[in-house]
Order: structure tokens, then sequence, then C-alpha cells
């Protein structure tokens, strides 16, 4: 089991929640009981994973997680990035306009992440290999 925490950058400042200190980008310090939390950097991509009876569908959003390689990125579910979804979402959906990618797609990733994933959101090569 693991957690997850909101890290906003600003201004090359990486900032998140109440035991970790804000410092210079890449620098955030965590306490002892923060071994098992992790730190949302943004969401890069979104993937349609299925569709409801009223037509909606559900969505797993990419995260790309503070102080790791964009490869090692991960396909979420929305309970898997809370108490934050909605600011995350809302940044994600605020880039995703701006670049002028479809919302319609079954799988959308921010122009600048794009390379580093095949047209089904599987990373081209995991860090490490």
């Amino acid at each position: 089991m693991y957690q997850t925490r909101l890290c906003i950058k600003v201004d090359d400042k990486a900032c998140s929640r109440h035991t970790n200190m804000c410092r210079a980008r890449q620098r955030v310090i965590t306490t002892e009981d923060d071994a098992n939390v992790f730190l949302v950097e943004k969401i890069i991509g979104r993937k349609a994973i299925s569709r409801n009876k009223d037509g909606t569908r559900n969505f797993v959003s990419l995260v790309k997680w503070l102080n790791y390689p964009v490869e090692d990125s991960t396909w979420e579910p929305k309970e898997n990035i809370e108490p934050h979804t909605e600011a995350l979402l809302a940044r994600y959906e605020k880039e995703r306009v701006e670049q002028n990618l479809s919302r319609a797609a079954k799988v959308v990733i921010l122009k600048e992440y794009a390379d580093h994933f095949d047209m089904d959101g599987n990373p081209l090569v995991k860090s490490g290999q």
C-alpha cells in the first residue's frame, strides 16, 4: 500500500503537503513516516478504460512521479491520486487544451511526453533496462 501527495511546481519550486517542506526543484525533504509516500509531479496523460451504461467513459491517469524518470510513470485510477484528483486533472486539462489535443481519443498524452509512449500508452523503454 502506498500514498500519494500532490507536488505542484511553481517557479522552479516543488511543494507538497504538510510533512514536506518546499525546497528548490527536485529537492523535497520528507519525514521518516513518508517511506511509502510517492509525490505526484503531474498528470501527463489519460486513457479511457471502459464505458458506463449511460455512455460516459471511465479513465485512468498517467502519473509522472517526482524524482522518477518519465518512463516510470504509471497509469493510476482516480482513487490512487486522491485527495488531489481535481487539481491534478484541471492542470492536465488546461495543458491538453493549450496543446490542441483531442479529448475523444482513447489515449491522450501531453506532447512533451508522447515520445516516451506507444499509441496504447505503454512506455517504450522502462528505466533501468
